[in-house]
């Protein structure tokens, strides 16, 4: 202070002092604030997006999510948490086990990811950034295959080696090559509409968080195709088995309420196909569907695959997305709308 002339101190104005919360922009202070200055941030990953790719099962995204994290048992982490052990690999018994040599510098694993790469026509890799970089190039059919193939890999790779190690089984070549092929088998699968006099409804339903903000949708056609009507509507929180029920009840009021007496339900669950066929649909459905049977003559449930019915789970997708208790309907003439106001302040929009 001896070295500062207190005159030459700037004053902003008159009055009392004021506390001033640094990290906000207003200087009011506020808890979220602080947890946002005092949490640990990291830097973005790249390969996220990757990892959780929509043509990977979230089952194996969820292994490869932990082995690149290296949340896994190796002996290297065992000893970095202060435990003394004597550490080996299972397949080669010849060096000390850790996730990089387990995985691509292990003898046993570079004859696997060698088998690979001549299908592929790729050189081995010796890391996980390596891989995703090996399809860069390529067509999107080729991505997204290797894509399949290597995570796929990786996580039986890392399976025999638990299995060897805690179960105390065997392991060859042939055996995990085998195992691959079994989880990257190419299945045709087929759209088939129906026979004469029977609607088709294309029915799904989608849940954000299971439970969270859910929606459904489903589309109704003729048995030559022909396009009668598109329904897409939010419900608010629920689970999405809940939402899975409740797109086929929509879907049956709908074609009942049209006249239609023989219907054929498609949807991609099979959770909701059997609760329908084995009549244990959820309580608050019982007299809902109830009805719908008397109304109709025939009806019967086909399982789809989500790349079949891609169409009705874009739609329940959409139908999260919207407001509470908006419900879309989109019809053959998309230059008309009307909008209908409801009492309880949910409105219809139809298109």
């Amino acid at each position: 202070m001896e070295m500062i002339d207190i005159n030459e101190l700037p004053v902003l104005s008159g009055g009392e002092d004021k506390r001033i919360w640094p990290y906000r922009i207003s200087g009011e202070f506020s808890v979220a604030s602080v947890v946002e200055k005092i949490r640990d941030k990291f830097l973005k990953l790249h390969w996220t997006t990757q990892v959780w790719h929509s043509s990977i099962h979230p089952n194996v995204s969820s292994n490869i999510w932990k082995l690149v994290g290296d949340i896994c048992a190796t002996d290297e982490n065992l000893r970095k948490r202060k435990v003394q052990l004597a550490s080996r690999c299972c397949f080669c018994r010849k060096e000390e086990e850790n996730k990089d040599h387990i995985l691509w510098f292990c003898n046993f694993s570079e004859l696997i990811w060698k088998w690979l790469g001549n299908m592929f026509n790729f050189i081995n890799p010796y890391s996980f950034e390596e891989v995703l970089k090996k399809a860069k190039n390529k067509s999107p059919a080729i991505k997204e295959i290797w894509r399949i193939t290597y995570f796929i890999t990786m996580r039986e790779l890392w399976f025999t080696r638990n299995k060897c190690l805690y179960e105390e089984e065997g392991f060859s070549l042939e055996q995990v090559k085998k195992k691959i092929l079994k989880c990257t088998r190419v299945k045709e699968i087929f759209f088939h509409l129906p026979t004469t006099n029977n609607i088709l409804l294309c029915c799904d339903g989608a849940s954000k968080g299971n439970p969270s903000i859910s929606g459904y949708g489903f589309i109704e056609r003729t048995h030559s195709g022909e396009f009668l009507i598109v329904v897409s509507g939010g419900l608010g929180i629920s689970t999405n088995y809940y939402a899975e029920i409740l797109s086929i009840l929509n879907a049956g009021e709908w074609a009942v309420s049209k006249g239609h007496r023989e219907v054929w339900f498609i949807t991609d669950s099979a959770a909701a196909i059997y609760a329908f066929q084995s009549r244990k649909v959820p309580w608050f459905s019982i007299k809902r569907w109830e009805k719908i049977c008397a109304s109709l003559n025939s009806w019967c449930f086909i399982h789809s695959y989500k790349e079949v019915n891609f169409s009705a789970d874009g739609l329940a997708k959409k139908g999260a997305n919207l407001a509470r208790g908006e419900r879309r309907v989109y019809l053959s003439r998309p230059e008309f709308l009307v909008t209908l106001e409801i009492p309880n302040k949910s409105y219809y929009k139809f298109y």
